[in-house]
C-alpha cells in the first residue's frame, strides 16, 4: 500500500500520534475500574500439596508490563521510518568511463575566401572567418568513452586515435561501380579504377584521425569531424547498441552499427540524432572549446543549388551528390590525438 505523500512533518507527526496511542494503551492496562476495560491479571500455581492450588493477582506484573508497552512505544515511535515523508530520488547510474583520448585541433585562421578576391562575390553573403584575426587556434579536447556501453565502438576509436585501425578496401563493384552504364563516364571509371588499385596496394597500412578534418558544422546541432582521406577504404562494421540520448552538450556518438571513420559532437542537445546515432563517450576536459568549434562559420548553401543538384542527377554527374551546405569555412584539423594511459589520464 503506498501512503499519500505529506510535507516534511507528517513524519514526526505520525510517530508523536503512534506514541502517544500507546502511551494511553499503557494507562488504561494499569488503571482501576475504568468501565469497558478488563484488568491483566496474573495467574500463579503451587505444587506444594497434593492438589495444585492456583490463585491470581494484579501485583508488580501489571505495572512492569505497562511500562514494557510504553517502552516499546517510543523506540517505535523513533526507529521505525517515516512512511510519509516524500521519497528521496533514486539517481541513475550514468555511464562508466573506462578510457579517456585526447585530440588536439587545429582552426586555420585564414580562409580561401579571404586569400582570393575572386571567391568575395560567390560567398559574400557567407559569415568568414570573423574574429579570428588571421591567426590559427590550437585547443586539445580530452574524451571519454564509454567501454562498458559500446564495447567496439570504443575499441575501433582507440584505435583510429592510435593510427592502428586496419580498414580493407570495399568491394571492386561498389568502388567503381556499373561500366556498362548509359550514364558511366569512361574517364571517371578509368580514374576509379586506378584509385582502387592504390587502396588494394595499401589497405596493410592502418588509419588513424590524425590530420582528419570538420566535413559539417550545423550550429547548436552537430559536429561532424574525423573525414580521412582514405577513398574506398571500409571501417568495421559494430553489433553495439545502447539507449543513451543526446540530451546535452559534449556528447560523441557514430552511426549506429559502425562502417564509418566520422563521429560527431554535440554543442547541445539534439533528439533527432537518437533515431540514427548511438553514443559512445563525453568530453570531461577542454569543454569550453566545443563551442569554439560550434561557432566556427559554415556556408549556408547557394541560390538555385537545389535545382543544379537535380539536374545533375538526371545526367550522372556524381557532383550531384557533393554536400555543399554547411561546410566549415575555416579549416577544421585534428592535428594530433592518442590514448591518455592511467597514469597519463589521472594527471589530466
Amino acid at each position: 500500500v503506498r501512503f499519500p505523500r505529506m510535507g516534511p512533518m507528517a513524519g514526526p507527526m505520525a510517530r508523536a500520534a503512534c506514541l502517544l496511542f500507546l502511551c494511553s494503551a499503557a494507562t488504561a492496562f494499569r488503571a482501576p475500574g475504568l468501565p469497558g476495560m478488563a484488568r491483566p491479571l496474573r495467574t500463579a500455581c503451587s505444587m506444594q500439596a497434593q492438589t495444585p492450588t492456583c490463585h491470581t493477582s494484579d501485583g508488580p506484573l501489571t505495572r512492569r508490563m505497562a511500562l514494557g508497552i510504553a517502552a516499546a512505544g517510543v523506540v517505535a515511535g523513533f526507529s521505525a521510518p517515516s512512511w510519509a515523508q516524500d521519497e528521496a530520488p533514486i539517481e541513475a547510474a550514468g555511464p562508466v568511463i573506462t578510457d579517456k583520448v585526447f585530440l588536439d585541433f587545429k582552426i586555420v585562421g585564414r580562409t580561401k575566401a579571404l586569400e582570393n578576391a575572386k571567391w568575395e562575390g560567390i560567398i559574400g553573403r557567407d559569415k568568414r572567418a570573423a574574429g579570428g584575426g588571421g591567426e590559427d587556434a590550437t585547443f586539445r579536447i580530452v574524451v571519454g568513452l564509454y567501454g562498458m556501453d559500446a564495447p567496439e565502438t570504443t575499441e575501433n576509436f582507440k584505435a583510429m586515435v592510435a593510427g592502428t585501425l586496419l580498414a580493407p578496401c570495399i568491394d571492386q563493384d561498389e568502388a567503381i561501380g556499373d561500366e556498362e552504364s548509359f550514364t558511366t563516364n569512361q574517364r571517371k571509371s578509368l580514374t576509379k579504377r586506378s584509385i582502387y588499385r592504390q587502396c588494394l596496394a595499401q589497405q596493410g597500412t592502418p588509419v588513424g584521425l590524425q590530420y582528419s578534418t570538420g566535413y559539417q558544422i550545423i550550429k547548436d546541432k552537430r559536429i561532424d569531424l574525423g573525414r580521412i582521406n582514405k577513398l574506398f577504404r571500409q571501417a568495421p562494421n559494430t553489433q553495439d547498441a545502447n539507449t543513451l540520448l543526446h540530451d546535452r552538450a559534449g556528447l560523441l556518438s557514430t552511426v549506429k552499427g559502425g562502417g564509418q571513420f566520422e563521429f560527431t559532437l554535440t554543442p547541445g542537445p539534439n533528439k533527432e540524432l537518437d533515431e540514427t546515432q548511438m553514443i559512445f563517450g563525453e568530453v570531461v576536459e577542454g569543454f569550453e572549446f566545443v563551442q569554439v568549434l560550434n561557432q566556427v562559420p559554415a556556408t549556408q548553401g547557394q541560390f538555385l543549388e537545389g535545382a543544379f543538384k537535380f539536374s545533375g542527377k538526371l545526367i550522372g554527374d556524381d557532383r550531384s551528390g557533393i554536400t555543399t551546405k554547411y561546410r566549415p569555412l575555416a579549416k577544421v584539423t585534428i592535428a594530433d590525438c592518442g590514448v591518455l594511459d592511467g597514469a597519463a589520464a589521472a594527471a589530466e
